[in-house]
């Protein structure tokens, strides 16, 4: 059975380019979110693997959508998806107890994200 993803990104087109990625890859996307709040909505209705979420997003942001995504659905692992390089938003996000960041950028690195993730 594959792997369950949640893709959470405000950007519609992005979010069909992170599916088209992850499904290539062989993992069954389960639904698709545009806000903070949504993602853990799904996220707890659905009880996916793994949730990629944005940083900036509406409602909620992406780490406080990644935290109570963490303590409501424990099996979920978190993996931030940034255009941001910056240092010290990777560690606030790896603080908040998120499982991995990717930058948006690049579709290999994502994959070996996800991959890493999944299996360890």
């Amino acid at each position: 059975m594959p792997y369950r993803i949640v893709i959470a990104d405000p950007n519609r087109e992005l979010r069909g380019r992170i599916r088209f990625l992850l499904e290539q890859a062989g993992w069954e996307v389960i639904g698709e979110a545009l806000d903070g709040q949504e993602t853990v909505d799904l996220a707890q209705k659905l009880s996916p693997d793994l949730v990629t979420l944005d940083i900036g997003m509406p409602v909620k942001n992406g780490l406080e959508a990644a935290t109570e995504i963490l303590k409501t659905v424990p099996r979920a692992k978190v993996l931030i998806l940034t255009i941001h390089e910056a240092e010290e938003i990777r560690n606030q996000a790896l603080r908040a107890g998120v499982h991995g960041y990717a930058l948006k950028t690049s579709g290999p690195e994502l994959i070996e994200q996800v991959r890493k993730i999944l299996t360890s």
